[in-house]
């Protein structure tokens, strides 16, 4: 479990401890446990890579705020939520941040600053290329300076393992 997950699951353990298991669950703690893997997999659709612990913490206050009882909310309550809740909800805003995110780093590139190996790879590197603002020799070159790099530090042996990562 990474710390996306364990901060999203920490948030939710806490709700659930101060309100009441539903009564057709209350003896039956396999249940329990599946319902809470149900509501902690629908916050985690949901929940941003940063700060995912905190808007948790929103999205479960406007829960219990709506709620007619301090029993455990049901899934599609917190998918509603969750879902209204969401970072990132207006496709104008996170595309022109997708543009200005782009440019800065094909500047970088072009001016030999170091840039995250996410940008040398996967749909970032192909929506750079795309640009026009960096040549796809430019992104192999620094494909292949990470890779030497990583050998240099780790071992040929992880190197290849984080090579192979890298174009999964």
């Amino acid at each position: 479990m990474g710390i996306r997950e364990a901060e999203v699951a920490q948030v939710l353990t806490i709700f659930l401890e101060r309100h009441s298991p539903p009564t057709n669950m209350r003896n039956n703690k396999q249940a329990q446990q599946d319902e809470a893997e149900h509501l902690l997999d629908v916050l985690l659709r949901y929940a941003p890579q940063e700060g995912a612990g905190s808007w948790t913490k929103l999205v479960l206050k406007a829960v219990a705020e709506n709620a007619k009882t301090r029993a455990w909310p049901i899934v599609r309550e917190v998918e509603q939520v969750a879902k209204a809740m969401r970072p990132n909800r207006h496709p104008a805003t996170s595309r022109k941040q997708t543009v200005d995110d782009i440019q800065i780093n094909a500047r970088r590139i072009n001016n030999g600053e170091a840039v995250g190996d996410r940008w040398l790879f996967g749909d970032r590197a192909k929506n750079l290329v795309e640009s026009g603002l960096v040549t796809m020799e430019r992104i192999e070159q620094l494909r292949s300076a990470l890779y030497e790099h990583c050998a240099s530090v780790y071992g040929k042996e992880r190197a290849l393992k984080l090579r192979n990562e890298w174009f999964a």
